[in-house]
């Protein structure tokens, strides 16, 4: 998980640094699919939330249908979500 981490933040970094904002979100997305198959969901939450953000900042409209739905389905697994 440190490692993927480390990748995820370093790969986010250099994204945005070089104007490549498709990546950023697509890397923060795919981040939280690997977290949200584990079933680690705050981490998976945290990893979709900073994708739709950056899809929302940098205009990335095409990524943020596609990161709600993986909202959508992480809440849907979330059996105790409504506690």
């Amino acid at each position: 998980d440190d490692q993927a981490i480390l990748y995820v933040d370093s790969i986010a970094t250099l994204a945005e640094k070089i104007k490549q904002y498709t990546a950023l979100v697509d890397i923060y997305e795919r981040a939280g699919r690997l977290y949200h198959g584990e079933s680690k969901y705050l981490e998976a939450l945290s990893y979709y939330q900073q994708a739709y953000g950056a899809a929302k900042k940098y205009n990335v409209l095409p990524a943020e249908a596609g990161i709600l739905i993986n909202l959508g389905a992480l809440y849907l697994d979330i059996k105790d979500y409504a506690k």
